[in-house]
């Protein structure tokens, strides 16, 4: 979410006279910071378009974990195409915002709206991750792609109510929603309150729950299954590698996954928002420099990584999809060889 919209307590300190954008050039700290984004950017937009894609091509990732994984990756690579590209640009005219007032409601909006379907998408996957564990046998059943749609449209359509709800102004009704006299800016103490509960703490809560859950239940089965694989204690005649105990395995290695892309997520996101909520309502003053090195750590670094991280951590901890990466464009690299052979001749 665009932090100088919610408060502008973090923001660089803004000359009183009026811009003149033509004539700005950005100082190497704020140059510095540009580039560091942009690379973040690029890294974002590839690394979720990959995984999108090779989910996409290979039938056998069909499955609504996938779908939700492919959902998440989604709501990252928006974030590196129609939220950072605005963040960039401010940084380079030193945060004044030089863009016409559509564009910079876009940007919040994209903010709002990204950042709500990553949470909510997360809180789906741990109910997906609840039944796996708890009902690997009936999660066939209770997951199917009717089941999978729904959670998808749910989630989205969620983010956007609450992104859309940002274009009225909650705390000034009489006053204008969105403010680009020097910075872009929607400064609307109420509006950024209930959106940090509903779109963030409720769904952040959510995670936790299901996730601590999840994590027990799955140090469970690990403790179980490494005694069942004693010789000792396997029944005479049972095979280890029975249908349940492989899908258990499965499961719980997609389990492990999915708690470090929340951990990573909640060290992401949790100092952002208590930032926000903190200043709303009680902006005392601090250190300039504290709040400078706070302000680029909490608020405009570790989000945005947030979303190049995701997709190192899928390929990581998922062979099943690393295996249809690797596949997928070493198929492309194959293709381009025949085109370029066929030329030549």
């Amino acid at each position: 979410m665009n932090f100088t919209a919610a408060n502008g307590s973090f923001a660089t300190p803004f000359p009183t006279f009026v811009k003149d954008c033509e004539s700005i050039h950005p100082t190497a700290k704020n140059l510095a910071f540009a580039i560091v984004l942009t690379v973040i950017c690029v890294f974002t937009f590839v690394g979720n378009a990959c995984v999108i894609l090779t989910v996409a091509c290979h039938r056998s990732l069909h499955s609504v974990s996938y779908v939700l994984l492919v959902s998440l990756a989604l709501a990252d690579l928006f974030v590196s195409m129609f939220s950072m590209p605005w963040r960039i640009h401010a940084t380079i005219h030193n945060t004044l915002w030089c863009l016409d007032l559509p564009t910079c409601a876009f940007w919040i909006w994209t903010d709002s709206f990204a950042c709500c379907a990553s949470i909510t998408n997360l809180s789906a996957v741990g109910i997906e991750r609840f039944v796996a564990i708890k009902a690997p046998l009936r999660y066939n059943t209770i997951m199917n792609k009717k089941t999978g749609s729904i959670m998808v449209a749910f989630v989205w359509s969620y983010a956007l109510i609450w992104a859309s709800l940002g274009n009225l102004n909650w705390s000034n009704p009489d006053q204008e929603v969105f403010d680009i006299k020097i910075s872009c800016a929607k400064r609307d103490t109420i509006y950024y309150t209930v959106v940090a509960v509903f779109a963030f703490y409720v769904p952040l809560a959510v995670v936790i729950v299901s996730y601590t859950y999840l994590t027990r239940v799955a140090i469970i089965h690990v403790t179980a299954l490494q005694e069942f694989m004693t010789p000792q204690r396997r029944p005479r005649g049972c095979s280890f590698q029975s249908e349940r105990t492989i899908r258990l395995i499965k499961e719980i290695k997609a389990t492990k996954m999915m708690v470090i892309v929340v951990g990573v997520f909640f060290i992401s996101w949790f100092p952002f928002f208590v930032m926000v909520l903190k200043n709303l309502w009680s902006p005392a003053p601090t250190d300039p420099l504290l709040a400078e090195l706070t302000s680029v750590v909490f608020v405009f670094i570790l989000p945005n990584l947030n979303s190049a991280l995701n997709p190192i951590i899928y390929m990581t901890f998922t062979r099943e999809l690393r295996y249809a990466f690797y596949g997928f464009f070493k198929k492309i690299r194959q293709q381009k060889r025949n085109e370029n052979s066929s030329f030549t001749s």
